[in-house]
Protein backbone atom coordinates (compact mmCIF):
# COMPACT_ATOMS: atom_id res chain seq x y z
CA UNK A 1 0.00 0.00 0.00
CA UNK A 2 1.31 3.51 -0.83
CA UNK A 3 -1.61 6.09 0.72
CA UNK A 4 -1.04 9.45 2.26
CA UNK A 5 1.53 11.98 1.25
CA UNK A 6 4.97 10.94 0.39
CA UNK A 7 7.88 12.19 3.01
CA UNK A 8 11.35 10.79 3.78
CA UNK A 9 11.61 8.15 6.81
CA UNK A 10 8.96 6.36 8.13
CA UNK A 11 5.01 5.51 7.21
CA UNK A 12 2.80 7.40 10.25
CA UNK A 13 0.42 9.84 10.66
CA UNK A 14 1.00 13.52 10.71
CA UNK A 15 -2.21 15.88 12.54
CA UNK A 16 -1.73 18.36 9.26
CA UNK A 17 -1.41 15.72 6.29
CA UNK A 18 -3.17 12.44 8.25
CA UNK A 19 -1.66 9.31 6.78
CA UNK A 20 1.74 9.75 5.54
CA UNK A 21 3.87 7.56 3.34
CA UNK A 22 7.35 7.21 4.44
CA UNK A 23 10.03 6.17 1.66
CA UNK A 24 11.55 4.28 4.68
CA UNK A 25 8.93 2.02 5.25
CA UNK A 26 7.95 1.64 1.70
CA UNK A 27 11.30 0.53 0.85
CA UNK A 28 11.72 -1.96 3.75
CA UNK A 29 8.45 -4.09 3.12
CA UNK A 30 9.23 -3.85 -1.22
CA UNK A 31 11.92 -5.34 -0.71
CA UNK A 32 10.50 -7.97 1.29
CA UNK A 33 7.88 -9.01 -0.91
CA UNK A 34 10.68 -8.90 -3.64
CA UNK A 35 12.83 -11.63 -2.13
CA UNK A 36 10.04 -13.53 -0.88
CA UNK A 37 9.66 -16.79 -2.95
CA UNK A 38 6.34 -17.27 -2.16
CA UNK A 39 5.44 -14.10 -3.28
CA UNK A 40 4.82 -14.44 -7.39
CA UNK A 41 3.53 -10.97 -8.34
CA UNK A 42 3.13 -7.47 -6.41
CA UNK A 43 -0.43 -5.56 -6.52
CA UNK A 44 0.82 -1.92 -5.43
CA UNK A 45 -2.33 0.42 -3.95
CA UNK A 46 -1.67 4.11 -5.10
CA UNK A 47 -3.75 6.49 -3.31
CA UNK A 48 -1.14 9.33 -2.82
CA UNK A 49 -1.45 13.18 -4.01
CA UNK A 50 2.10 12.91 -3.58
CA UNK A 51 5.19 14.44 -1.80
CA UNK A 52 8.64 15.14 -1.45
CA UNK A 53 10.83 14.75 -4.35
CA UNK A 54 13.38 12.81 -3.07
CA UNK A 55 11.02 10.13 -1.24
CA UNK A 56 9.27 9.91 -4.45
CA UNK A 57 11.98 8.93 -6.76
CA UNK A 58 13.68 6.40 -3.77
CA UNK A 59 9.94 4.67 -3.78
CA UNK A 60 10.10 4.73 -7.50
CA UNK A 61 13.77 2.85 -7.75
CA UNK A 62 12.35 0.43 -5.27
CA UNK A 63 9.40 -0.37 -7.34
CA UNK A 64 11.64 -0.49 -10.39
CA UNK A 65 13.74 -3.44 -8.49
CA UNK A 66 11.02 -5.41 -7.75
CA UNK A 67 9.45 -5.49 -11.16
CA UNK A 68 12.77 -7.02 -12.67
CA UNK A 69 12.34 -9.77 -10.49
CA UNK A 70 8.00 -10.38 -10.29
CA UNK A 71 5.30 -8.32 -11.96
CA UNK A 72 4.07 -5.33 -10.39
CA UNK A 73 0.45 -3.99 -11.44
CA UNK A 74 -0.61 -0.62 -10.12
CA UNK A 75 -3.95 0.15 -8.71
CA UNK A 76 -4.91 3.34 -8.22
CA UNK A 77 -7.16 4.70 -5.44
CA UNK A 78 -9.12 7.97 -5.60
CA UNK A 79 -6.00 10.08 -6.21
CA UNK A 80 -2.79 9.55 -7.33
CA UNK A 81 -1.19 12.53 -8.78
CA UNK A 82 1.94 14.42 -9.28
CA UNK A 83 4.58 11.60 -6.69
CA UNK A 84 1.75 9.50 -6.63
CA UNK A 85 1.68 9.27 -10.45
CA UNK A 86 5.32 9.31 -10.11
CA UNK A 87 5.01 6.06 -7.81
CA UNK A 88 2.95 4.44 -9.99
CA UNK A 89 4.65 4.78 -13.19
CA UNK A 90 6.94 2.27 -12.24
CA UNK A 91 4.99 -0.63 -12.09
CA UNK A 92 4.39 -3.35 -15.32
CA UNK A 93 0.74 -1.87 -16.07
CA UNK A 94 -1.36 0.79 -14.49
CA UNK A 95 -5.02 0.39 -13.68
CA UNK A 96 -7.46 3.46 -12.26
CA UNK A 97 -11.23 3.75 -11.69
CA UNK A 98 -12.65 6.12 -14.22
CA UNK A 99 -13.19 9.00 -11.43
CA UNK A 100 -9.01 8.50 -10.97
CA UNK A 101 -7.40 11.85 -10.12
CA UNK A 102 -4.32 11.73 -11.62
CA UNK A 103 -1.22 12.94 -13.82
CA UNK A 104 -0.30 16.28 -12.16
CA UNK A 105 3.19 15.59 -13.79
CA UNK A 106 5.12 18.61 -12.84
CA UNK A 107 7.12 20.12 -9.40
CA UNK A 108 6.46 23.19 -7.17
CA UNK A 109 7.81 24.95 -4.07
CA UNK A 110 6.60 27.54 -1.88
CA UNK A 111 6.06 29.36 1.09
CA UNK A 112 3.84 31.46 3.45
CA UNK A 113 5.40 35.29 3.76
CA UNK A 114 3.70 36.80 7.18
CA UNK A 115 6.55 39.38 7.73
CA UNK A 116 3.85 41.83 7.18
CA UNK A 117 1.11 40.58 10.03
CA UNK A 118 4.44 40.04 12.27
CA UNK A 119 5.32 43.60 11.92
CA UNK A 120 1.53 44.51 12.44
CA UNK A 121 1.39 42.47 15.23
CA UNK A 122 4.81 44.07 16.56
CA UNK A 123 6.00 40.98 16.39
CA UNK A 124 10.05 40.87 16.05
CA UNK A 125 12.35 38.66 14.57
CA UNK A 126 16.41 38.11 15.10
CA UNK A 127 18.53 36.22 12.64
CA UNK A 128 21.41 34.53 13.03
CA UNK A 129 22.33 32.38 9.53
CA UNK A 130 25.64 31.04 7.97
CA UNK A 131 25.86 31.60 4.57
CA UNK A 132 24.55 32.92 1.56
CA UNK A 133 21.15 31.77 1.31
CA UNK A 134 20.56 30.53 4.69
CA UNK A 135 17.28 31.48 6.29
CA UNK A 136 15.64 31.20 2.55
CA UNK A 137 12.78 29.30 3.85
CA UNK A 138 12.04 31.27 6.83
CA UNK A 139 8.28 32.66 7.08
CA UNK A 140 9.33 36.23 8.34
CA UNK A 141 11.02 37.42 4.84
CA UNK A 142 10.33 36.72 1.27
CA UNK A 143 12.93 35.85 -1.06
CA UNK A 144 15.94 37.63 -2.39
CA UNK A 145 15.85 37.60 -6.23
CA UNK A 146 19.25 35.24 -5.97
CA UNK A 147 16.89 32.59 -3.57
CA UNK A 148 14.34 32.81 -6.34
CA UNK A 149 16.38 32.08 -9.00
CA UNK A 150 18.31 29.38 -7.72
CA UNK A 151 14.80 27.64 -6.64
CA UNK A 152 13.86 27.89 -10.06
CA UNK A 153 16.36 26.05 -11.41
CA UNK A 154 16.29 23.25 -8.78
CA UNK A 155 12.44 22.85 -9.40
CA UNK A 156 13.24 22.38 -13.30
CA UNK A 157 16.12 20.13 -12.40
CA UNK A 158 13.35 17.85 -10.26
CA UNK A 159 11.07 18.34 -13.12
CA UNK A 160 13.11 16.85 -16.10
CA UNK A 161 13.59 14.21 -13.20
CA UNK A 162 9.95 13.47 -13.25
CA UNK A 163 9.99 13.21 -17.12
CA UNK A 164 12.71 10.38 -17.67
CA UNK A 165 11.10 8.42 -14.64
CA UNK A 166 7.88 8.53 -16.21
CA UNK A 167 9.10 7.68 -19.47
CA UNK A 168 10.96 5.00 -18.90
CA UNK A 169 8.10 3.23 -17.12
CA UNK A 170 5.78 4.16 -19.61
CA UNK A 171 7.71 3.62 -22.22
CA UNK A 172 7.24 6.78 -23.94
CA UNK A 173 9.94 9.54 -24.69
CA UNK A 174 10.40 12.66 -22.52
CA UNK A 175 8.87 15.25 -25.12
CA UNK A 176 5.32 13.07 -25.20
CA UNK A 177 5.31 13.00 -21.58
CA UNK A 178 6.40 16.63 -21.07
CA UNK A 179 3.25 17.44 -24.00
CA UNK A 180 1.16 15.38 -21.02
CA UNK A 181 2.94 17.09 -18.07
CA UNK A 182 3.41 20.89 -16.94
CA UNK A 183 1.12 20.02 -13.89
CA UNK A 184 -2.09 18.98 -15.84
CA UNK A 185 -4.32 16.76 -13.81
CA UNK A 186 -6.44 13.82 -15.84
CA UNK A 187 -8.95 11.68 -14.96
CA UNK A 188 -8.89 8.03 -14.68
CA UNK A 189 -10.71 7.83 -17.93
CA UNK A 190 -8.91 10.60 -19.86
CA UNK A 191 -5.16 9.03 -18.94
CA UNK A 192 -6.47 5.95 -20.21
CA UNK A 193 -6.80 7.81 -23.80
CA UNK A 194 -3.30 9.13 -23.34
CA UNK A 195 -1.68 6.11 -22.26
CA UNK A 196 -0.92 7.15 -18.48
CA UNK A 197 -2.55 4.29 -17.53
CA UNK A 198 -3.55 0.63 -18.80
CA UNK A 199 -6.62 -0.41 -18.03
CA UNK A 200 -10.07 0.71 -16.57
CA UNK A 201 -10.83 -1.24 -13.48
CA UNK A 202 -10.80 -1.27 -9.79
CA UNK A 203 -8.36 -3.41 -7.18
CA UNK A 204 -10.04 -6.50 -7.50
CA UNK A 205 -9.27 -6.19 -11.60
CA UNK A 206 -6.06 -5.27 -10.74
CA UNK A 207 -5.41 -8.22 -8.23
CA UNK A 208 -7.25 -10.78 -11.27
CA UNK A 209 -4.60 -9.08 -13.71
CA UNK A 210 -1.59 -9.61 -10.98
CA UNK A 211 -2.67 -13.58 -10.64
CA UNK A 212 -2.70 -13.99 -13.95
CA UNK A 213 0.56 -12.54 -14.22
CA UNK A 214 2.44 -14.27 -11.80
CA UNK A 215 0.88 -17.33 -12.78
CA UNK A 216 -1.17 -18.80 -9.19
CA UNK A 217 -4.61 -20.00 -9.16
CA UNK A 218 -7.74 -17.40 -7.83
CA UNK A 219 -7.67 -19.17 -4.20
CA UNK A 220 -3.82 -18.11 -4.23
CA UNK A 221 -3.38 -16.30 -0.41
CA UNK A 222 -3.23 -12.47 -0.65
CA UNK A 223 -0.34 -10.68 2.08
CA UNK A 224 -1.12 -7.00 2.58
CA UNK A 225 1.71 -5.44 3.60
CA UNK A 226 2.47 -3.17 5.90
CA UNK A 227 -0.45 -4.89 7.62
CA UNK A 228 -3.46 -2.60 8.79
CA UNK A 229 -3.59 -1.70 12.25
CA UNK A 230 -5.74 -3.69 14.17
CA UNK A 231 -6.69 -2.11 17.57
CA UNK A 232 -6.54 1.41 19.37
CA UNK A 233 -2.98 0.71 20.51
CA UNK A 234 -1.97 -0.43 16.95
CA UNK A 235 -2.80 3.12 15.93
CA UNK A 236 -1.93 4.76 18.30
CA UNK A 237 2.26 2.85 18.68
CA UNK A 238 2.07 1.96 15.52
Amino acid sequence: QASGVIVSGASGYDPMNGAVLGSDTFIKYTCQARSDPSVRAIVLRVDSPGGAVLASDQIWRAVRRAHKVKPVVVSMGALAASGGYYVASAGDEIWADPSTITGSIGAFYGKADVSGLAEKLGVGVEVFKLGKRSGGDSLYRPFTPDERATLADRLRTYYRLFLRRVAEGRRMTVEQVDALGRGRVYTGDAALRLGLVDHLGGFASALLRARELGGVSASAEVSVLPKRPEGLLDYVFG
